[in-house]
């Protein structure tokens, strides 16, 4: 038992990921309070910057004293998880350490709770990254001189940049889910842009 006991504290040492074990503090209502940490793993220290002897025994309000003025209630989502048993999982930013967490957090007995997290700050900071590079292209594209259509394997168009409008004089959403010969507007230009359409198929193959 003893042995299975020091595995158990062996594995929960060495996880890569924070773990930390609550107990709740409600007021005479029942509502959460606050919480203390009675027991963290080494990687808590290194994902938090805070070390064990800092933390257990100590109410999360006085290791983190800006928490309650936070936008997210922390206090309020785990009492939640302590007092229903009922797991729960989320991500989201600590201003209080300046990074993103992956959060589980789960009961073993009412009002108690473990919470298990990882550092996912670098993976936010590349979706970021990503989605301001995909909006300066789409700036990029809508605001060209040149018009610039997307098309699907029938023809029909399925994006336009404002160039279309202002070159054709037909506006974009009258282009979208349509072919060029199935468009209200100048005949002869969209008829041999039509016709062009099938050579720039077949190009755009090799």
């Amino acid at each position: 038992m003893y042995q299975k006991k020091d595995q158990y504290r062996l594995l929960i040492e060495n996880l890569p990921d924070g773990l930390a074990y609550c107990k709740m503090v409600l007021d005479n209502t029942g509502k959460p309070l606050d919480y203390i940490f009675l027991e963290v793993n080494l990687s808590f220290e290194t994902l938090t910057g805070f070390p064990r002897e800092n933390v257990i025994g100590k109410k999360v309000t006085e290791v983190y004293p800006g928490i309650k003025g936070l936008g997210f209630d922390w206090i309020s989502v785990f009492g939640q998880v302590a007092a229903t048993g009922q797991s729960i999982r989320f991500q989201q930013y600590f201003e209080l350490t300046d990074r993103w967490y992956d959060v589980i957090a789960y009961s073993d007995q009412p009002g108690y709770f473990a919470e298990v997290f990882r550092d996912i700050t670098e993976n936010k900071k590349t979706e970021e990254e990503l989605r301001q590079r995909e909006k300066n292209f789409s700036t990029l594209v809508e605001n060209a001189p040149d018009m610039i259509v997307r098309f699907n394997l029938d023809l029909q168009h399925i994006y336009c940049n404002a160039a279309v409008e202002h070159q054709l004089g037909v506006p974009v959403h009258r282009f979208i889910g349509k072919t060029f010969l199935e468009i209200d507007g100048p005949p002869e230009q969209l008829k041999s842009m039509h016709q062009l359409l099938p050579s720039l198929t077949v190009a755009s193959k090799f």
